[in-house]
């Protein structure tokens, strides 16, 4: 899909602390051929940034380095990490970034919620200037504006939130357009643009299989289509509010122990 801004950088993940100063020092970092980002395979990314996983235990679920990307080449994994070859993915392709001076940003991007990320593909100016993790993404226009929206509401949603499920006894994951945490259940907002997305048998069957799925892990799901949102905007907030304080209101970010209602009903009710 076109977008007005172009993406150019990579958010990676760091899932191991002996990650961080190859990157930072060795000044290069690796990524899987196979779940390459496009603007990696296409060799248009010119910007790594690094988000630190779990187990930084003292800086974790942010961004703080960041470089731009000098040359990207494919090389076995046992190339590039020679002593471990006892690893299950020694003889896999791997891109290899090579980097320029990395650089540490003054304030780090911070997840308002300790989460897990898959890579995220953004434009460098969104990047530098965002203050927490969900300002980072650059997604379709509609959830753009949907986005927009749900700020101006003082709505917190966490952005392509990702859950893990089993199917088959292998752990699969989703990757939820907008997750809204309440009191009895979190809500998963989704926007399908593809005015053509219900015409097609395989794509009610999917969501269908996917809705019942959240349902089982305790989600509520809410989707609106291209023409809603471009339409009815403001029907689709007021019924996402009401939604949300039928699931006992909306989680307070800064303390997750506490709920407020949203709903202009709800907030008349309480006057």
């Amino acid at each position: 899909m076109k977008r007005d801004v172009e993406k150019d950088t990579v958010i990676g993940v760091l899932k191991r602390k002996r990650d961080l100063p190859i990157a930072v020092h060795d000044k290069w970092y690796r990524i899987p051929v196979k779940s390459a980002p496009i603007i990696v395979r296409d060799k248009k990314v010119q910007y790594l940034a690094l988000y630190q996983g779990k187990q930084f235990k003292d800086y974790p679920s942010q961004i703080q380095w960041y470089g731009e990307v000098k040359k990207i080449t494919i090389h076995k994994r046992i190339e590039l990490l020679p002593e471990e070859n006892y690893d299950p993915n020694a003889n896999e392709d791997y891109y290899r970034i090579e980097l320029a001076e990395m650089h540490k940003l003054p304030q780090p991007i911070r997840a308002i919620r300790p989460r897990r990320i898959h890579f995220i593909t953004t434009a460098f100016d969104r990047f530098i200037q965002a203050k927490e993790l969900n300002d980072v993404f650059l997604e379709s226009p509609i959830e753009e504006r949907f986005w927009e929206a749900l700020k101006s509401e003082d709505i917190d949603a966490e952005r392509q939130y990702i859950i893990d499920y089993l199917e088959n006894k292998q752990q699969r994951f989703f990757c939820l357009d907008f997750a809204i945490f309440c009191r009895i259940r979190n809500i998963d907002l989704e926007c399908n643009g593809d005015k053509h997305h219900y015409e097609k048998k395989e794509d009610i069957k999917k969501d269908q299989r996917r809705n019942r799925t959240l349902t089982k892990k305790g989600w509520a799901v809410l989707r609106y289509t291209k023409d809603e949102i471009d339409s009815k905007l403001k029907h689709c907030i007021f019924e996402l509010k009401e939604t949300v304080d039928k699931q006992g209101g909306l989680q307070d970010k800064s303390d997750p122990s506490k709920y407020r209602f949203i709903s202009e009903r709800e907030q008349l009710r309480l006057l």
